[in-house]
């Protein structure tokens, strides 16, 4: 499993050798905030604002719109984008992202952030690996800001059995990943 996160962060830190095809645009207010290019036979549902908790006992954490992304053919094989709005900067995003991991999965375990740009934008991307109803799993996330004070922050995930043949298309996705000024 830590071999294949490993693979997985070095080819999300490279180019990706696959191109994502149909775009797809992520807004909020009729402003369009980020692109990306989904591949052929990739799902693409999109969730409203809403209150999440882990269990009753759980306090809510408010979640924006999300842009989720899968195979068709793969469930262990997933990506969510989102743009929370009072998330204005990296060091909102860490926290932010702190707080959200608990939804993500289990035992999580995150390695340090690797500071890069993505679409000539200043990220924080950083690999993990937890558990999510019972199978092990491992995760790319990616916060990115964007013009006007906001961030994007894009997670991938790998289930334990997931085709790995899929890291090439989530790359790809990552690689189309395009702020709009």
């Amino acid at each position: 499993m830590k071999t294949l996160m490993a693979i997985f962060a070095t080819f999300l830190l490279s180019t990706a050798m696959a191109r994502a095809q149909t775009p797809v645009s992520y807004s909020e207010d009729g402003r369009v905030l980020f692109t990306v290019e989904v591949p052929d036979f990739w799902s693409v549902r999109t969730g409203g604002p809403r209150e999440i908790a882990r269990s009753e006992d759980d306090a809510p954490q408010l979640v924006p719109r999300v842009l989720a992304l899968e195979p068709t053919v793969d469930r262990g094989t997933w990506m969510g984008l989102m743009s929370p709005p009072a998330v204005p900067d990296l060091a909102s995003a860490r926290r932010y992202m702190g707080q959200l991991s608990r939804f993500l999965a289990l035992d999580v375990e995150v390695g340090p952030p690797v500071v890069r740009r993505i679409s000539g934008r200043p990220a924080e991307v950083f690999a993990g690996t937890g558990r999510r109803e019972g199978q092990q799993l491992q995760f790319t996330v990616a916060a990115i800001e964007l013009p006007g004070r906001r961030v994007a922050v894009v997670a991938a995930v790998l289930e334990a059995g997931a085709d790995p043949a899929f890291i090439e298309a989530l790359n790809a996705v990552f690689a189309s990943f395009r702020a709009i000024r």
